[in-house]
């Protein structure tokens, strides 16, 4: 992954852990699939749908899952039609900031 030549695990973990967060809310939280798209169903399928035990186990011990879930929330709430959208160039200062920490 191209961010970790610049970012520490603080932001990469939560980017690995996309698909699995998703996978985590989906099993820990059923109602949450009512929320998902079609597509996004289909993908969480795909990717192999709810979690085991142990895969729950393994994600809640992995660092930084909290902050996947949090990214997770995130991307759910960004796909809210009408909703305002920041400009890239917003984020750059925060970019910066996470990279000077890595």
């Amino acid at each position: 992954m191209m961010l970790t030549k610049y970012y520490g695990p603080e932001v990469n973990d939560p980017v690995r852990l996309h698909v699995p967060a998703k996978r985590y809310l989906c099993s820990v939280k059923p109602a949450y699939q009512d929320r998902l798209s079609l597509r996004s169903l289909q993908s969480f399928h795909d990717e192999g749908g709810t979690m085991t035990e142990a895969e729950i186990a393994a994600f809640e011990a992995e660092a930084n899952y909290e902050a996947a879930l949090r990214i997770r929330a995130w991307d759910d709430a960004a796909k809210i039609l009408g909703q305002h959208t920041p400009s890239i160039e917003s984020f750059v200062p925060d970019l910066r900031a996470a990279q000077m920490k890595s």
